[in-house]
């Protein structure tokens, strides 16, 4: 008798309960591709997956893991990858919300010759200058008008990627997974190629509020200066002249950004208000990235790793209300949207 293997293989990191990812399950529940999913949830602990047998009850695959040591979401993201059944590969973030059809979508193109596939994101909560730029800044240029077909980079997290892509990193896996601008770098080093599907669509909860995305952008700039350095093999001196050249490597990424924009499509006006805050996040990135060449990632990357958990942290109040709104007791989706109909 074959035993059947799941096609795809979610991995799911809930940080200290599984309430904070039971949004994002209940949107896998929904999938149309329901019966060819495998969930692998991750926590830090037994007692933070307590209640994850009835929130996983209905997928034809699971696992529930516990990653026993200091608790990260690139070292708890690497045991779901290694522990995965399925040749194909999702990686997930606990405020982002797949359409229905996403799976189905995904697997229609993923592992044809493509090491890893990304689907367009569209921005949950657009209200405010800080929520679109945020968005813009980090998943602006992966749209729906964005061509199917062969792209140079995808979503950092919400893609799908081959197993044996991911598995190739050896060693370098755990802590690519938190650097995930050099994780894509790294596939591709070694041959991996890229696909867009604008058809297969997920819902990202971008953060509104002030200091936390100021922040969040200059340790993204951090750790990605403190990578070119460190991967290049920079000298100290070619370090301190990057470092010395921060007008410079603004204007950079604000040429970076805006070619990224017009590629994906986006020519609509924005409020005065978007583009003073559009002009703060990117010298935040310009100067964390200069600030990285000399003096390393430090603790930015601990930061990263917190804020990409509990999203409503990071979120203005009428963010906030809408976003904890829809965890307020009710029926779950699985329950409204009844059995599977394969």
């Amino acid at each position: 008798m074959t035993i059947r293997e799941p096609a795809l293989s979610v991995v799911v990191v809930a940080c200290d309960s599984v309430g904070t990812v039971r949004r994002l399950i209940e949107h896998l529940h929904a999938q149309t591709a329901r019966r060819d999913i495998e969930v692998v949830l991750v926590g830090p602990s037994t007692a933070a997956l307590a209640g994850a047998d009835e929130l996983l009850n209905g997928f034809s695959f699971l696992q529930t893991l516990v990653y026993d040591g200091k608790f990260t979401r690139g070292r708890a993201t690497e045991l779901g990858v290694r522990r995965a059944r399925g040749n194909l590969i999702a990686l997930t973030e606990d405020h982002s919300y797949p359409d229905p059809d996403w799976a189905e979508r995904m697997l229609a193109v993923a592992g044809n010759g493509w090491a890893a596939v990304g689907a367009s994101v569209t921005n949950a909560n657009p209200d405010t200058a800080w929520s679109r730029v945020n968005h813009d800044l980090a998943y602006g240029r992966w749209n729906a008008s964005v061509p199917s077909g062969e792209i140079d980079d995808i979503p950092g997290f919400n893609s799908v990627f081959t197993r044996s892509s991911l598995l190739a990193l050896g060693p370098t896996l755990e802590p690519l997974l938190d650097r995930i601008t050099a994780l894509h770098q790294a596939v591709r080093e070694r041959g991996g190629r890229f696909a867009f599907h604008p058809g297969a669509t997920l819902a990202h909860w971008n953060p509104s509020t002030r200091l936390p995305s100021i922040r969040t952008w200059f340790s993204i700039g951090r750790c990605f200066g403190d990578h070119r350095a460190t991967h290049g093999h920079w000298s100290l001196a070619r370090r301190t002249t990057y470092a010395l050249a921060v007008p410079l490597v603004v204007a950079m990424r604000v040429r970076s950004h805006w070619r990224a924009m017009r590629l994906a499509g986006k020519t609509e006006r924005e409020t005065a208000g978007y583009y003073a805050v559009l002009a703060l996040l990117i010298s935040a990135i310009g100067f964390g990235e200069s600030f990285g060449y000399v003096a390393g990632e430090g603790s930015a990357i601990d930061f990263l790793n917190d804020f990409e958990f509990r999203r409503d942290r990071y979120l203005v109040p009428s963010d906030r209300q809408a976003f904890l709104a829809q965890d307020r007791p009710g029926p779950r989706l699985v329950d409204m949207i009844g059995p599977d109909p394969r």
